[in-house]
């Protein structure tokens, strides 16, 4: 994010203090410069070791000695918000691989039908494959929801689960 003007805050000059209102937590890293526009002053400035402070919440405590200033002067802050972009952008990755896998399972078939399941049959039971199964009853044996879940389990460890990072 880029950096922006504070407008709202409050000076306290005797404290030496810089109240953020509109924040609950400011990062200290953040702050590039202070200025006291009133006096023509610089009062804080990141690359400055001597007009540098501290942070606790939303409250900076200059190392600059303000009590020669006046609580109503004008300041200029300027403050870089931390981003957050590389973490959003991991998680809209991460939910874009999810959506398009649900949107089209890799356990399925596209067909000019529509959509059909595809299914794993196990070769040692004697099936050999789906194509040459033509009755249901061979298939007596078999549970097909230990079928589902274990073809599911399969397909997840190969599908869904390589393809996230």
């Amino acid at each position: 994010m880029s950096a922006h003007v504070v407008q709202n805050y409050t000076f306290n000059r005797v404290t030496k203090t810089v109240t953020f209102n509109d924040y609950r937590t400011v990062y200290l890293a953040g702050i590039k410069l202070i200025t006291n526009v009133t006096t023509g002053t610089i009062i804080f400035q990141f690359n400055d070791g001597t007009k540098n402070g501290t942070v606790s919440g939303n409250v900076v405590t200059l190392d600059y000695n303000t009590t020669s200033m006046s609580n109503t002067d004008q300041l200029m802050i300027i403050y870089e918000e931390p981003s957050i972009h590389s973490d959003s952008q991991t998680w809209i990755g991460l939910l874009a691989k999810i959506w398009q896998t649900v949107k089209t399972p890799p356990w399925t078939v596209y067909t000019g039908a529509g959509p059909q399941v595809r299914v794993l049959v196990d070769t040692s039971s004697g099936i050999g494959t789906i194509n040459t199964l033509t009755s249901l009853t061979q298939l007596a044996g078999l549970d097909a929801r230990w079928a589902l879940w274990n073809q599911w389990g399969a397909e997840y460890k190969l599908g869904i689960r390589s393809k996230i990072q």
